[in-house]
């Protein structure tokens, strides 16, 4: 009976936070350039049988906004970066090619996972949620989701990286074949 309470409250909690991030009051029209062309775009994925949450928010003057896993349910940014102008427009020509300003088909109401799209192109606006596996919402995430992990790259980098000049191979001595007592 616990786990049921406890299951009740998160449910609440969490269509009390998915209402929060359904409106378009995060947008600003950049003031100079815009590495996308002056889209803007906020995309949540959902999918409780997976226990995946993320969200995404790429604003026209190139700020990209992340959370991820429980973060997403708690409304508490995991990491907050910039992107530049070949993402940008990467990011508008991805939209573009998958027609994602036009409300792509989505599977049965209720079925897992479920996106939460919002674009803002200037003064068109587009909300819309998709139920169910799709390949253009899946294609904008893995571009996303590439960003948001470019952040590791320094340090990543910065790991020491093999080869086979740096690799010792252990030699062995007449001592070392001997038992010790």
């Amino acid at each position: 009976m616990r786990s049921t309470g406890c299951l009740l409250v998160i449910v609440v909690l969490f269509m009390a936070l998915g209402g929060c991030s359904s409106s378009t009051s995060w947008y600003q029209a950049a003031d100079g350039p815009s590495p996308t062309g002056g889209l803007g775009v906020q995309m949540e994925l959902r999918n409780t049988e997976a226990n995946q949450f993320a969200r995404f928010r790429v604003e026209p003057d190139g700020a990209f906004t992340y959370w991820a896993g429980k973060d997403v349910l708690f409304d508490s940014i995991t990491w907050e970066g910039v992107i530049d102008g070949d993402q940008g427009r990467g990011l508008s020509q991805l939209v573009r090619k998958e027609g994602l300003m036009q409300s792509p088909a989505g599977g049965v109401d209720g079925a897992e996972p479920t996106w939460e799209l919002q674009l803002v192109d200037g003064t068109a606006a587009r909300n819309y949620t998709v139920h169910g596996e799709n390949a253009s919402l899946q294609s904008l995430y893995d571009f996303l989701q590439d960003i948001a992990s470019a952040r590791f790259a320094p340090v990543l980098d910065a790991l020491p990286q093999p080869s086979v000049e740096v690799l010792v191979a252990p030699t062995t001595g007449p001592d070392d074949t001997e038992e010790q007592p």
